[in-house]
């Protein structure tokens, strides 16, 4: 999942793990031995994992708005899960849990190209 939503605009990501819990798009699994899915080689459709990643991309929207972002040019940069201790449960069965890290950064092409708009516009003479 974090393959998928990497680079991508937090709505957008939102968008493409809800279509995955909707089962209407696949998630690309590497080197696996998985089924075919169209228009993709293997994939699967981790929809308990996609449930979970929608809400930290919400909270990771909101943080990013409270700390003056602006999130129309902002991408994922970063998106990594590590694996996280795994404490037993009952009948001697291990759980297992991750930790999930993401990033969010100002996408420097939009940026030059907002810029690029404003140049335009003040050369032209009129303000937006």
């Amino acid at each position: 999942v974090c393959d998928m939503i990497r680079y991508k605009k937090v709505d957008d990501a939102i968008h493409m793990a809800t279509q995955v819990t909707k089962l209407k798009r696949a998630v690309m699994m590497h080197n696996r031995e998985v089924g075919h899915k169209k228009g993709m080689m293997g994939g699967r459709y981790p929809v308990n994992a996609c449930i979970e990643f929608i809400l930290l991309l919400k909270k990771l929207r909101a943080n990013a708005i409270y700390h003056g972002l602006d999130i129309d040019t902002c991408i994922i940069s970063e998106c990594k899960t590590n694996m996280a201790s795994r404490p037993y449960k009952r009948g001697g069965a291990k759980s297992k849990r991750s930790h999930v890290f993401m990033k969010l950064e100002p996408n420097k092409k939009e940026i030059v190209k907002k810029d690029e708009k404003k140049n335009k516009a003040k050369v032209q003479g009129v303000k937006k």
